[in-house]
């Protein structure tokens, strides 16, 4: 029949605290310290950003048949 569910339950439980705990502090350390230039974007968002910090606007990226236009994407936030 294997253990009672509230065993199991309880290890998963203890397994998702100790993954966040130990990640958590990894990724304020690469956040604060500007790793990978991270120090202007928000450590938890799910929006995309430009390389400035501000809201990526994909409507400068696109032509007027609203497909992609390389060397506006290069002219705008290049990597």
């Amino acid at each position: 029949m294997g253990q009672p569910s509230l065993i199991s339950n309880s290890c998963v439980l203890f397994q998702i605290f100790l993954g966040a705990a130990l990640t958590l502090p990894i990724i304020i350390a690469i956040w604060f310290s500007n790793t990978w230039y991270t120090s202007h974007l928000p450590v938890n968002s799910n929006r995309v950003f430009d390389n400035t910090g501000k809201i990526y606007e994909i409507s400068r990226i696109v032509n007027d048949k609203t497909l992609f236009d390389e060397a506006a994407y290069k002219a705008y936030s290049p990597a």
